[in-house]
């Protein structure tokens, strides 16, 4: 099933707690009125969507209008089509969701750093450098540093050209991001690079636990005298 982002007053879309495509239920609108300005009243408008899997609210605002009068045409809770929507709740995290293969143990560094993505690109990527040194560490020597182990797997042909181009650009941007200058967010550049990062991590999951147990399975549903000739042909070049 297709994933859709969040959006207001759609039927459907990837609920922000469970993360699953899911019906939505909405409420009436509420309406909110502000102090008046120059004359004119303003308004805001809250509402709320409720998941049908996991049953948690998502609350939407909508950006402030002017004077909705009977004498204008407009009351409180007439449709415009200049209304803009923002979910407020829960808060907005910033790149893709976990691989659903990531460790159990390193998720809540992953959702921390989406949390955080949003104010701060630059602490998202140096916690997915952290992330990156301990996913790689499972594959490699605990006690190494994340350069010396890329260096190693590369070394014992465990690591293609690309993992390594991933595994080092999540190694550098990252410790760029803790050192002042090295990573500003000019044009939202930083935000586009801790994004990236969000993506190799998922893709460096794909490639090193996802992708060898799918084949593993997928090899020995195959007949075992087919697998045995295998090992025949492997260990005595037959």
């Amino acid at each position: 099933m297709t994933r859709t982002h969040p959006s207001h007053g759609s039927p459907s879309f990837a609920c922000p707690h469970c993360q699953t495509q899911a019906q939505q239920d909405w409420s009436e609108s509420v309406w909110v009125k502000l102090a008046k300005h120059s004359g004119s009243t303003r308004w805001r408008t809250i509402d709320r969507s409720e998941c049908h899997v996991c049953e948690k609210e998502a609350i939407w605002f909508r950006t402030e209008l002017s004077a909705p009068t009977v004498a204008g045409g407009l009351s409180p809770g007439a449709q415009t089509p200049d209304e803009l929507w923002t979910m407020i709740w829960p808060p907005t995290a910033a790149g893709e969701p976990p691989h659903k293969q990531l460790p159990e143990s390193l998720r809540d560094l992953y959702e921390e750093a989406r949390a955080v993505a949003v104010f701060s690109p630059r602490a998202a990527a140096a916690l997915l450098r952290l992330l990156t040194e301990d996913l790689v560490r499972q594959f490699a020597d605990p006690n190494a540093t994340l350069n010396d182990n890329i260096g190693a797997l590369v070394r014992d042909g465990k690591l293609g050209s690309h993992d390594q181009q991933m595994a080092d650009y999540l190694r550098i941007t990252g410790n760029r991001a803790v050192h002042p200058g090295q990573v500003d967010d000019v044009d939202g550049e930083a935000s586009r690079r801790a994004d990236l990062m969000f993506t190799f991590i998922n893709l460096l999951v794909e490639r090193f636990i996802a992708l060898p147990e799918r084949i593993a399975e997928a090899y020995a549903q195959l007949p075992e005298g087919a697998r045995a000739a295998v090992e025949r042909r492997d260990s005595t070049g037959a």
